[in-house]
């Protein structure tokens, strides 16, 4: 925290918390809460010519949806995170670029986390199934429409020192679909359980 914004004062209360300061690319002109922040070009930036803009203005967008149409009207000219639907109609338009590329450590990886407490989900074998059941490259050709790949680990496969190896297992015991009942329980889950 910058000494001369914040000496002798309540650092919870102090106007600067929405008036950030920094010596990055652009300065911090105004923050309209709920509509959008503005940027300005920061004259004394250390790299000599840059940044090329005078002005970013940040606009609060109440939804996905709110974005696209805003940027399909040219209202704006970046679009982040654009859902995978959006992208597969914004790409057809003329000077559009789609990149992946910049947003590589904030890219996701969307994972399944059962409860484990219950039946039959406690059970190893049955976790196991479903991982090998489940059709990876089909949820992101159906789902995503083809905007990302099969995850191998807990991470993206560009994070560092993250190796591309796939390791693949086979099953030493197998389940069976009759092994399992789907029957629903008084919570509607699965209750017969798996055979040892």
């Amino acid at each position: 925290m910058p000494k001369h914004l914040y000496e002798g004062t309540d650092p919870l209360t102090n106007p600067h918390n929405t008036r950030p300061v920094g010596s990055g690319p652009f300065k911090f002109q105004e923050w309209l809460k709920g509509d959008h922040i503005t940027l300005t070009r920061n004259d004394q930036y250390f790299k000599a010519g840059k940044p090329y803009l005078d002005r970013v203005v940040y606009r609060v967008m109440p939804s996905a949806s709110a974005a696209a149409i805003a940027f399909e009207k040219g209202e704006v000219d970046y679009f982040l995170n654009p859902t995978p639907l959006d992208v597969s109609r914004l790409k057809n338009l003329p000077c559009v670029v789609i990149s992946d590329k910049g947003r590589e450590g904030y890219a996701t990886v969307e994972t399944l986390i059962p409860n484990l407490t219950h039946a039959p989900l406690n059970d190893l074998r049955v976790r196991r199934a479903m991982a090998h059941a489940i059709d990876k490259d089909f949820l992101v050709d159906k789902v995503l429409f083809g905007m990302g790949a099969p995850a191998t680990a807990p991470a993206r496969a560009c994070s560092r020192g993250l190796t591309t190896r796939t390791w693949r297992r086979t099953l030493k015991t197998s389940i069976s679909p009759t092994d399992c009942s789907t029957k629903p329980g008084s919570r509607g889950t699965l209750t017969e359980g798996v055979s040892n």
